[in-house]
């Protein structure tokens, strides 16, 4: 099994990376495949926030509330798309190609970020 941990905390080595280690050693010890991701590391620029979830109510709405909020309290800007990023229904893979309107949604976002990025060359 494969697990991803991801400190969403401003501050290298702080409480939150701490709290995400000790959990993912777990999981590590249990044999499982674990993967890290400290984004205090990494530079975010304008992007767009994407959720996917297997039916209505799966966390799609707070996952990008999520993104949202991190991304404004990192100094960085999130782009809306048609809406407030991009909510998805699907279940087995490849479903989300049947929803024109979501896949519209998507191009929509990407128009979007590229109109930020290019005023902010």
């Amino acid at each position: 099994m494969n697990v991803v941990g991801i400190s969403g905390s401003p501050r290298t080595g702080g409480n939150t990376q701490c709290l995400v280690e000790e959990c993912l050693r777990e999981f590590s010890s249990h044999g499982w495949t674990v993967s890290f991701f400290n984004l205090s590391e990494k530079t975010v620029k304008p992007c767009g926030a994407i959720a996917v979830g297997r039916g209505e109510g799966c966390g799609q709405s707070n996952t990008l509330m999520i993104i949202y909020n991190y991304v404004l309290s990192s100094g960085g800007l999130p782009v809306p798309g048609e809406l407030n990023g991009l909510s998805a229904r699907a279940d087995k893979p490849g479903d989300i190609m049947r929803q024109e309107r979501r896949l519209a949604q998507a191009r929509v976002l990407a128009r979007n970020i590229m109109k930020y990025a290019e005023k902010l060359r």
